[in-house]
């Protein structure tokens, strides 16, 4: 089976070759000298921004910085790394049920054009702005619990549950931040957590001694483990595919998510020949120039088949949805263990706080 870690452009711009470059470097486990070099002065700078993250972390753990008190019920899904949890994902499925008895909001900071249009065109009542105090304040009246995605960083507003997704890709280089890993926070933060979800249950190992030493250090802890399943294949233009038709052809798999070895390992489950696997920094959108020189790639060799996730369909430019490649989505479900326990410790979380 072929593997294309990167799909090689003919002519990269400046800022995907450096990212591309970046995330290649941080995630190597072997480095040359010059590599090693760049990466000790990633080391050090991470250093320095974990000085910053316990300095900020203790103001608002003092009540030196102002924390907003919502009239509503406030919860936080999101995680401590930048990307490949899945807090997104979780964010929703936490939406979906709970919007079954409450008034639930989504805010976002704004960026992630693509996780917008995720939430919206899955029907989510979702708003986004860089200051979400003055949403709270805005639709206070109109909203019994707000769900802020990716709000585990955002301490300005005070919370009644913080729940947390980590993935597998959380535990390399764990007492590392960045710029010299993905963690955003250490694992140290997560005593502010109410609910862990250990996401990709099946990539994390072991994970039952893993969860033995986060309720060891943090015996407060309420753990879950967590993973997708695929629910079907849909082509873009909405027509749902069965899942024998890939058996006999060639398929290629591309993404632009934090953590694309959990599309990749899913897929290899029911695509049988799944010969290219091609994957893009987190949230890239393909120029059109580079979708065609992609799609000829593929054509080039007889693939004529390309696997995208849902939030890939918003990397896409136009040219894609009229093409001579056959694109699917992948639908996904999210599936957690003890899900009526994990549900029924949020109700109880909320009614306490």
């Amino acid at each position: 089976m072929n593997k294309v870690e990167f799909f090689k452009l003919k002519k990269e711009n400046i800022l995907f070759k450096l990212k591309r470059n970046y995330l290649s470097l941080i995630e190597k486990e072997e480095r040359n000298f010059f590599e090693s070099a760049l990466y000790i002065l990633l080391y050090l700078l991470s250093f320095f921004y974990h000085l910053i993250i316990f300095l900020r972390n203790f103001l608002y753990d003092k009540k030196i910085l102002p924390i907003y008190i919502s009239s509503k019920k406030i919860i936080s899904v999101g995680g401590l790394s930048w990307a490949g949890s899945g807090k997104t994902t979780f964010a929703l499925w936490f939406y979906k049920k709970l919007s079954k008895k409450f008034k639930i909001a989504v805010l976002r900071r704004g960026y992630g054009e693509d996780e917008n249009r995720l939430f919206e065109e899955e029907g989510t009542n979702i708003f986004w702005h860089p200051n979400r105090i003055n949403l709270v304040k805005k639709l206070e009246k109109k909203i019994d619990i707000f769900i802020l995605d990716d709000g585990f960083q955002y301490r300005r507003l005070k919370r009644d549950l913080d729940i947390v997704i980590i993935g597998p890709q959380d535990f390399k280089n764990r007492k590392r931040l960045i710029p010299a890993s993905f963690l955003r926070e250490p694992f140290s933060s997560l005593k502010r957590v109410d609910l862990l979800v250990l996401n990709y249950k099946n990539r994390i190992k072991p994970l039952e001694e893993i969860k033995k030493e986060f309720l060891s250090s943090f015996p407060h802890l309420k753990i879950y483990f967590a993973s997708y399943k695929l629910k079907k294949f849909v082509k873009l233009n909405d027509k749902n595919v069965e899942e024998d038709y890939f058996k006999e052809r060639r398929v290629a798999a591309l993404t632009a998510i934090g953590y694309p070895e959990g599309l990749f390992e899913m897929l290899k489950e029911h695509i049988p020949h799944l010969e290219f696997k091609i994957k893009f920094p987190d949230h890239y959108c393909l120029k059109e120039e580079e979708f065609i020189s992609l799609k000829n790639y593929l054509l080039s060799r007889e693939i004529k088949d390309l696997i995208i996730t849902h939030k890939d369909k918003f990397h896409l430019p136009a040219v894609a949805f009229n093409c001579d490649l056959n694109i699917f989505i992948t639908k996904i479900e999210v599936e957690i263990e003890g899900e009526r326990s994990l549900l029924k410790n949020i109700e109880e979380k909320l009614c306490t706080t």
